[in-house]
């Protein structure tokens, strides 16, 4: 018994070092169902860029990887900080541009950690379970008054588990939906009861 429980512990410690990277990704995203909790994993995330830069920079500005992430996040941060010169209040349109500018580090700790093939796969399959999760939950909440999480459907409008956040359910999955999509055209053929979930995301999507 107590060889078996030491296994069991064995086998989660060793799945958590391996998959570490990939699991933090998605917490992140599962933690925009509760306001700002998102910032915990994302500047663990940050952090773990700025180590990541610091140590790997020789061999990052060498990647063209690297350097299509430098030009795609510049389009992104350059324009907010040129407007923030000129921005009303000065203050915090700087903050706000300081405060994004995270979101580059925490760009370079995926791209350097989804570099292997396998962390991408799983990646790619646990977001596409979040969705499916959120749509189904969802889903419940629409058809019988209240979700998995006991949160009621009220005002006219589904929030499933982002409850009490009006409107983030849709916007979210809308921005997720490409996954799964992509995950349902590539497994039509040996899983066709998969296609139950594009109506189901649309469905609560639209409502």
């Amino acid at each position: 018994m107590n060889n078996s429980l030491a296994n069991k512990l064995t086998f989660g410690i060793n799945f958590l070092r391996q998959n570490a990277s990939w699991l933090l990704i998605v917490f992140a995203f599962f933690l925009f169902i509760r306001k700002t909790w998102f910032n915990v994993p994302i500047g663990i995330m940050a952090l773990m860029g700025v180590v990541v830069f610091v140590q790997k920079y020789r061999v990052l500005l060498a990647e063209t990887a690297f350097k299509n992430w430098l030009w795609l996040f510049s389009l992104f941060w350059v324009p907010m900080a040129i407007a923030s010169m000129d921005a009303v209040n000065l203050k915090a349109s700087w903050a706000s541009a300081a405060s994004h500018s995270r979101f580059f580090f925490v760009g370079l700790y995926i791209m350097y950690v989804l570099r292997e093939r396998p962390q991408q796969d799983f990646l790619f399959k646990a977001l596409v379970g979040l969705v499916a999760l959120w749509s189904v939950d969802a889903l419940i909440q629409f058809s019988v008054g209240y979700n998995l999480f006991g949160f009621s459907y009220t005002e006219g409008r589904l929030k499933g588990m982002f409850h009490p956040q009006q409107s983030l359910l849709g916007l979210v999955l809308a921005t997720l939906s490409p996954l799964l999509f992509e995950y349902v055209r590539r497994n039509t053929a040996s899983q066709p009861w998969i296609w139950i979930f594009p109506p189901i995301l649309v469905l609560v999507v639209i409502y």
